[in-house]
């Protein structure tokens, strides 16, 4: 019996070590991200729209490069009066801009 739980023990160390490597826990060369520059800021919260209310918050975030090269940034934003008074309803607002460093170039 001692034998079979050594030989079972064995068996599962080796598993645990392949395993273990194949999900990168050995010291291997992996990139990591570095910052370039100072942070900062790609868009705040919208008051400008027929929707806005105090309580709005810009949340859910999406940033990519488009086809023609522009930024695009697109946000829910909660807690406006889209759908009512209530203010219990969300909408879609996006930015447009040639770089990221312009912020809100074109609101829609």
């Amino acid at each position: 019996m001692a034998t079979a739980r050594a030989g079972w023990a064995a068996a599962c160390a080796v598993v645990l070590t392949v395993l273990t490597s194949i999900a990168g826990g050995t010291s291997r060369d992996v990139p990591v991200p570095q910052i370039d520059g100072p942070w900062w800021q790609v868009a705040g919260n919208p008051m400008d729209h027929k929707y806005a209310t105090q309580k709005q918050e810009a949340v859910d975030f999406a940033v990519w490069q488009a086809a023609d090269g522009t930024w695009q940034l697109w946000s829910c934003i909660r807690a406006t009066t889209a759908g009512g008074k209530d203010g219990k309803t969300r909408f879609f607002y996006s930015w447009e801009g040639d770089t990221m460093r312009v912020s809100a170039v074109a609101d829609s």
